[in-house]
């Protein structure tokens, strides 16, 4: 009567068993095929007063384009030089690939797009990268005037980015 009662008990759990042990296969394998950057985190860091809210590079066959964004929380008006205010060292490369920072002039709570095209320096779409940039600028008050601009000095700051490379739009 006991081996009977045990029997039925371990049959009808093993299939309680079964159910569970499948659905802990399915989690695994589908975990197993996701893509790297489901779970590796991106960031972006400047400084606490430039918040970085992204940094991205959109690559294809031909080139490549680095887009930094962040934001001017320093309380003071900021004023990016034309041509030279955002610089990129791609990982693996040992070139320094020079962008702009809009809008020129940005006052206190601006957000800041600077981008930068990287010749024809290219990345595979999807893998990780970790690419160095730096960022000039100068302070100027409140507001940024053309006739106090030039005796300005400018300053230099610099940040880090781990990020996966996207597929440029064509």
């Amino acid at each position: 009567m006991k081996g009977q009662a045990a029997i039925e008990l371990l049959s009808t759990y093993s299939w309680a068993l079964l159910v569970i042990m499948a659905f802990v296969g399915v989690i695994a394998v589908a975990s197993f095929y996701q893509r790297p950057s489901t779970y590796t985190s991106q960031y972006c860091y400047i400084e606490p007063e430039l918040p970085c809210y992204g940094m991205y590079i959109e690559s294809n066959s031909i080139t490549s384009n680095a887009i930094l964004i962040f934001s001017n929380n320093l309380g003071v008006a900021l004023n990016f030089p034309a041509g030279t205010s955002f610089s990129v060292q791609p990982q693996y490369s040992n070139t320094v690939y020079h962008g702009s920072c809009y809008p020129y002039n940005a006052v206190s709570g601006n957000t800041v797009t600077c981008s930068a095209l990287l010749g024809t320096f290219t990345q595979s779409v999807g893998s990780e990268s970790t690419p160095k940039f730096y960022i000039s600028y100068r302070i100027c008050g409140k507001t940024c005037t053309s006739s106090e601009i030039a005796s300005l000095p400018v300053y230099n700051t610099s940040g880090s980015s781990t990020l996966f490379i996207s597929s440029m739009p064509s």
